[in-house]
């Protein structure tokens, strides 16, 4: 797909969003020759789970640690479904953090909006290592 069409679908997507647990969308700043694009986003002051789970030492979390970033994925999950909207590539580094403890989905790139009640993505997309089994049998 081309940058520039994937930065309109994406810009699209996070322009109807507004949740605590996804992170909010500000505006897109385009360069005079339009070649270059920059979504512009809240700022979420401890970086990616990812990167959190990195510098951790040891990298372990308690029991109430992940049952507080699961429970606050699993809002936003649950708040992006009511709006029809699958993410597709979840994963630690697509999810922000706050030096608060606030959880808040991120990376719309690869997602979709279902726009009709009995329709099915079948396309496999994402990172590898955290598509679901049963889809890559497929």
């Amino acid at each position: 797909m081309e940058y520039a069409r994937a930065v309109q679908l994406e810009v699209s997507i996070l322009k109807l969003l507004c949740h605590p647990n996804v992170v909010r969308y500000y505006g897109l700043h385009q360069t005079r020759d339009k070649l270059t694009a920059h979504i512009i986003l809240e700022f979420v002051d401890a970086g990616s789970l990812g990167h959190v789970i990195q510098q951790r030492t040891p990298a372990t979390f308690s029991e109430p640690e992940v049952a507080n970033i699961l429970v606050q994925v699993l809002r936003g999950l649950e708040y992006l479904h009511s709006k029809k909207i699958i993410h597709r590539d979840l994963k630690p580094l697509n999810l922000l953090v706050t030096s608060k403890g606030v959880v808040k989905i991120t990376d719309f790139g690869l997602s979709t909006q279902v726009l009709q009640t009995c329709s099915l993505r079948r396309t496999i997309v994402g990172t590898p290592w955290y598509v679901a089994p049963g889809m890559c049998l497929h």
